[in-house]
């Protein structure tokens, strides 16, 4: 499994999230995730960790 840590867009929570490790992903591919900080969904890049529309 692969760990990423982000910072949540809503409340500027600091959170991990566990995903499957995908070698094979494209670096443009993101997957939807419930936030464990708003229950809200965002979308991480696999390859990155970043968040859509993060700089």
């Amino acid at each position: 499994m692969a760990h990423f840590l982000f910072t949540c867009p809503t409340t500027a929570f600091k959170v991990q999230q566990w995903l499957d490790e995908d070698d094979n992903a494209p670096r443009d591919k993101y997957e939807a995730i419930t936030c464990p900080a708003c229950t809200k969904t965002h979308f991480i890049n696999r390859k990155t960790g970043k968040l859509l529309g993060e700089k």
